[in-house]
C-alpha cells in the first residue's frame, strides 16, 4: 500500500500571493522545507490546488502549469520532490 500526503500549494507550501502566477513571486515557507524532507521518506507528497483565477479570466490554465512546473524545479533544488 502507498501513503500519501496531499498539500496545498497557496498558504501551505508557498507563500499566497492571491491570484499569483508570477513565476518571480514564488516563496518557498522556510518551514516547510525540513518537513517534506522528513515526509518524502514515508509518503508520496501530493500538491493540490484550486485557482480560480483562471476562471475568473486573471490568467490562463497554460499560465497554472508553468508556475506549477517551475514551483516543482525549485522545490526539487532543496532536495524536496
Amino acid at each position: 500500500m502507498n501513503k500519501a500526503i496531499f498539500l496545498d500549494r497557496d498558504g501551505v507550501l508557498i507563500e499566497d500571493l492571491h491570484y499569483n502566477c508570477n513565476i518571480d513571486k514564488i516563496y518557498i515557507k522556510k518551514e516547510i522545507l525540513p518537513m517534506l524532507k522528513f515526509l518524502q521518506n514515508q509518503y508520496k507528497l501530493i500538491v493540490i490546488t484550486n485557482q480560480s483565477g483562471v476562471a475568473r479570466g486573471k490568467f490562463l490554465l497554460k499560465d497554472v502549469e508553468t508556475f506549477n512546473k517551475y514551483m516543482i524545479e525549485k522545490f526539487a533544488k532543496h532536495g524536496v520532490y
